[in-house]
């Protein structure tokens, strides 16, 4: 063994606001501090954060959600971060003062704007460590990591991450980002669990007075949204490829808001050459299995996230994890997803639902 990979994903770190996510500080910090004890002390390891580390997609700018993000938008929301989450980046500046450590951030549908040189610069002086920014994915030797957004038909970036708009520029946002800025983060403010609760499906069954509000801004959003489309023609932020209406309509008009990208994925690896083992983010499914002679991890989520029981209205938070790769070289000795700490903080569904039939 000359090295371990570790890699975690879907943090959604935002600003400590009502639309955050993430309130596992403590919890992080515990998971960087279990490998700077003496036995890893000889032993390089590469922290993966394998997309969706950060929320900038929820994160406002000012008050405001534009839909042309300049680094200078990117920038501010990322001191908003430092200021809500000190905790956090100081476990990772604890964890690169071993010089021989790399942290390594992968791209994510939340935050793209690490796309930004000046945004990627400033994240390098916060940290004070040796910090590498790898795209949407990173190799080593039979191992793959990617968040899983780029096989997501609604939410895949298109070509570049940047593109020049009016003299700046921009991020290159699949159109999903918009309806999120425009209509999906005014229902989070005021319902903020509602897309935390999983099945999705048994949720909104439990819940039919919000399920008829959704349906019903639904499709009004996107009567209004398609006026939009028309008339903005020439701009690049209303554009949209070949069957991306149709199907992100088909999913907020049916309420399926899960990610189910299973036999894509399967598709993918199997297809995939020089890769023995795929490593992914994004569904916020933690799980490992294998297809056929490879190994498929999905590492899950770090944000708040509850699982709702077929019977029962106890919502019991979501277990943490993260990937553990052993190399020698190029060559793979070991890897498996682990769990770090299961949560015992459970709500109450019907309290939820007093809350949100009173508001």
């Amino acid at each position: 063994m000359d090295r371990i990979i570790l890699v975690v994903s879907d943090i959604e770190l935002g600003d400590g606001t009502i639309v955050d996510d993430f309130i596992y500080d403590d919890l992080f910090s515990s998971f960087i501090d279990s490998y700077l004890i003496k036995r890893y002390d000889d032993i390089p390891i590469e922290l993966v954060f394998n997309g969706d580390t950060f929320d900038f997609i929820k994160t406002s700018h000012k008050g405001e959600y534009s839909r042309y993000i300049t680094d200078s938008i990117s920038l501010h929301k990322l001191s908003l971060f430092t200021r809500a989450h000190p905790k956090f980046f100081a476990a990772v500046s604890r964890f690169l003062r071993k010089k021989k450590n790399v942290a390594i951030f992968i791209y994510g549908n939340h935050d793209p704007d690490l796309a930004f040189e000046n945004v990627q610069q400033k994240l390098k002086n916060i940290l004070k460590g040796n910090v590498v920014f790898s795209g949407f994915y990173y190799k080593q030797g039979s191992v793959r990591i990617e968040h899983g957004a780029q096989l997501d038909l609604i939410y895949k970036v298109e070509k570049n991450p940047l593109i020049p708009y009016k003299g700046n520029l921009i991020l290159n946002l699949p159109f999903v980002t918009y309806v999120i800025f425009e209509h999906l983060v005014r229902m989070k403010q005021k319902y903020p669990v509602f897309e935390a609760i999983s099945p999705r499906k048994l949720f909104l069954k439990r819940t039919p007075y919000l399920s008829k509000q959704l349906i019903y801004s639904n499709v009004k959003y996107f009567l209004k949204t398609l006026v939009k489309i028309i008339k903005n023609g020439d701009d690049p932020t209303y554009k949209l490829p070949k069957g991306y209406f149709k199907k992100i309509t088909s999913r907020l008009i049916s309420r399926r808001y899960d990610v189910s990208f299973d036999r894509v994925i399967s598709k993918f690896l199997k297809r995939l050459k020089g890769t023995d083992i795929l490593i992914l983010g994004h569904s916020h499914k933690a799980k490992e299995e294998r297809v056929k002679h490879k190994l498929l991890i999905n590492t899950g989520t770090w944000r708040e996230e509850y699982i709702l029981p077929k019977s029962g209205n106890l919502l019991k938070p979501k277990s943490k994890y993260f990937a553990e790769i052993i190399m020698a070289g190029n060559k793979v000795l070991g890897a498996r997803l682990i769990k770090h700490k299961s949560i015992n903080k459970y709500l109450d569904l019907d309290i939820f639902k007093e809350q949100m039939e009173s508001g």
